[in-house]
């Protein structure tokens, strides 16, 4: 099996499109101060956990990918560059944001593999065509866990995976996605460029997750 971490480095074509793309998200805050080059390293964490919990390569992952509030389209881009049998779909629910996805997407050439999909996900995940229907979900400081956890849950099979980016004081509400009532089966912490969670699913969903954000937050998933 080759590596787990992305394939090689961008190109210096690659970055410079990629960087003259984003300029206008970087503009408008969407994208921070964070190179290309500092975004692709962070994404290989998203790439470990993908590869190394399906146990294949990334020339051999050909999953469903589902990046949920991706804002200028990170990780999701970049994960659809480097795993290139996958297909990407690009979820936000600002337009405007999603105006610089396209940007990327056009920068690197990848509009035949990507979806660039415009809504709220407590919305979309109860649609047919969304529901249960990806192999991974992931999210790039989203939300809080039970917040995240929600909203990204109902978007993957059973069997799928979540990856998320997190924050280490969150890391005791993580762990406990596993210990109750709800379908995870297990948790798995990794550390690389960031912090990143793996929660895989195992089980029935709720048919009302997720809840409309009053609900969500007076009773969430997790406790706090």
């Amino acid at each position: 099996m080759s590596s787990l971490f992305p394939l090689g480095m961008l190109t210096d074509h690659e970055i410079a499109a990629l960087e003259a793309a984003w300029a206008p998200a970087r503009s408008a805050g969407v994208l921070g101060s964070a190179t290309v080059q500092d975004l692709w390293e962070h994404t290989a964490g998203y790439i470990s956990a993908v590869c190394s919990s399906f146990l294949v390569s990334q020339e051999d992952f050909d999953g469903r990918i589902v990046d949920v509030g991706t804002g200028a389209g990170v990780p999701g881009l970049l994960m659809a560059q480097a795993l290139p049998c996958a297909e990407v779909t690009l979820l936000d629910a600002a337009e405007r944001r999603l105006d610089h996805v396209r940007r990327g997407r056009r920068a690197l050439e990848l509009e035949e593999r990507t979806t660039v999909l415009h809504g709220r996900v407590d919305e979309l995940a109860h649609q047919r065509l969304l529901r249960e229907q990806f192999d991974v979900a992931v999210a790039r400081l989203l939300a809080e866990p039970a917040e995240t956890l929600e909203l990204l849950l109902p978007l993957v099979r059973n069997g799928g995976l979540l990856v998320v980016s997190a924050r280490a004081d969150q890391l005791p509400q993580w762990r406990d996605a596993a210990a109750g009532r709800l379908p995870i089966a297990s948790v798995t912490v990794s550390q690389g460029h960031g912090c990143f969670v793996a929660l895989r699913r195992d089980g029935a969903l709720h048919p009302d997750w997720p809840r409309r954000a009053k609900a969500r937050t007076r009773t969430p998933l997790l406790p706090r």
